[in-house]
C-alpha cells in the first residue's frame, strides 16, 4: 500500500501518484516528488485543448504550478506557431525518455540506471501520451544514447504506429532539443519536420 505523501493545494494522490492541476497546466509526480511522469501546458484558453505531444530527456523543475526556462520556452513557440499557421494547438504535453526530475541532464549520469526512471511506468506515460491525438515531436538531443534509451522508445512508438516529429537533427541524427544553445539553436519558428528514424 503506498503511504499518503503531503499533499500541496491543488494536489491529490490517485493510484500511488501525485496528481496536481493549477490554471497553468496538469502534471503527475511520484510520491516522493523526484520523478516527474507527465507535464501538461494551456497556452490558449480553450474547453477542448488541442494538443501538441513533445518527448524530451528529463524533467526539470517545472510542475503544475509554475514553469521552467524549457516549458517557458516551448509556450512561446507554440504561440509563434499558432500565429504562422503551423498548428492549431491550443496546449502540449510533456513526457520524457527518463522521469527523474534534474535541472541538467548531469544527474542522469550519476545516477545508477534504476533510478533513472527508464521503467515501465515511465513507458507507460509515454505511449499513453504519445498514441492520443496530436503531432508528436521527439526532443531529446544526444542523452538519448544513455542506455540506448532512444533507440528502445522510438521502436516502442513505431511499433504503435506513431508518427514522430523533430525541429532539427543533431551531426549524429538525434532529434535536438527544443532549446538547444549557440549554433544548435532551433529559432522559434522552425516548422516540424516528419523524422525519418535511422
Amino acid at each position: 500500500m503506498s503511504v499518503m505523501p503531503e499533499m500541496l493545494p491543488g494536489e491529490v494522490f490517485v493510484d500511488g501518484l501525485i496528481h496536481a492541476e493549477s490554471s497553468l497546466g496538469h502534471a503527475v509526480f511520484s510520491p516522493d516528488r523526484l520523478h516527474r511522469y507527465e507535464l501538461e501546458r494551456y497556452v490558449e484558453p480553450s474547453d477542448a485543448p488541442v494538443f501538441i505531444t513533445i518527448v524530451m530527456v528529463n524533467p526539470s523543475t517545472a510542475c503544475a504550478f509554475k514553469n521552467d526556462q524549457t516549458i517557458g520556452g516551448l509556450i512561446m513557440r507554440l504561440r509563434c506557431w499558432r500565429e504562422r499557421g503551423i498548428t492549431q494547438a491550443t496546449a502540449f504535453r510533456v513526457v520524457n525518455l527518463f522521469s527523474l526530475r534534474s535541472s541538467t541532464p548531469d544527474a542522469l549520469y550519476e545516477a545508477v540506471p534504476c533510478d533513472r526512471g527508464a521503467d515501465a511506468r515511465n513507458d507507460e506515460f509515454i505511449i499513453n501520451a504519445c498514441t492520443r491525438p496530436g503531432m508528436v515531436i521527439a526532443a531529446w538531443g544526444e542523452h538519448g544514447a544513455l542506455g540506448d534509451r532512444g533507440r528502445n522508445v522510438v521502436a516502442m512508438l513505431l511499433g504503435r504506429g506513431v508518427t514522430l516529429y523533430a525541429l532539427k537533427l543533431t551531426k549524429s541524427g538525434s532529434p535536438s532539443h527544443p532549446h538547444a544553445r549557440g549554433k544548435a539553436r532551433i529559432p522559434d519558428d522552425v516548422e516540424p519536420f516528419v523524422w525519418r528514424t535511422p
